[in-house]
């Protein structure tokens, strides 16, 4: 089955199920950014994840009802569960709330990024996960609103609830896979009105980390 490119925002989505995924995050107040930057894995393969949302340095791959190439996000969360620079002792980011004794602070209780899996809607509801990984085969992702700065992001309750964009773990107001409305556009009309970030200009690659056992 073929994808339907999608304009929405002044973007053109590679399918409906992208644009729809970007209107969602649009009403939950989630800033994005359409496939920022490629990265080279580390088995060597090239990969562009759909969507980055840079308050909440959270990765989102727009899934179907298929699973191919499902490996790709994988080995991205797996290869940013620590900073840049952590197997050096030199990280380009320290993550000061952790009991972790890795130079970055980062890792599966708290990710440098997150990558999440966002599917299509059953029952008009949000569907999503995280990506299962060697290292932590079992997310359990939530969407999270922190109750200390109002803003949504995603969140793995497997390690308890820290807010991704303030750090802060106070009161957070948690809706499960599913327990969320998801909003379609009119794919004949085309775009309407939406906060996205325009896709940039395409950058060179740029190398995964590789993720340290934790």
């Amino acid at each position: 089955m073929r994808a339907i490119p999608q304009t929405y925002s002044g973007v053109l989505f590679r399918s409906t199920l992208e644009a729809d995924w970007a209107v969602n995050l649009d009403d939950l107040k989630m800033t994005w950014q359409y496939e920022p930057e490629g990265a080279i894995l580390p088995s060597g393969e090239y990969y562009r994840c759909d969507v980055f949302l840079p308050r909440v340095t959270t990765f989102v791959e727009v899934k179907g009802p298929h699973d191919e190439r499902i490996h790709k996000p994988a080995q991205l969360a797996e290869a940013m569960f620590h900073a840049p620079g952590c197997d050096t002792g030199r990280p380009v980011d320290i993550n000061p709330f952790t009991d972790d004794d890795c130079a970055c602070g980062f890792g599966t209780a708290f990710p440098w990024r997150l990558v999440v899996l966002a599917r299509a809607s059953e029952r008009g509801r949000m569907v999503f996960s995280g990506a299962a990984t060697p290292s932590h085969p079992s997310p359990n992702v939530v969407l999270a609103k922190c109750g200390v700065c109002q803003q949504y992001s995603f969140a793995d309750t497997c390690f308890g609830w820290r807010c991704r964009r303030c750090r802060q773990s106070g009161d957070v107001a948690v809706f499960k896979s599913g327990g969320v409305t998801f909003r379609q556009i009119d794919h004949r009309a085309g775009a309407s009105a939406g906060a996205g970030t325009r896709r940039p200009a395409r950058k060179s690659s740029t190398r995964a980390s590789r993720a340290k056992a934790s």
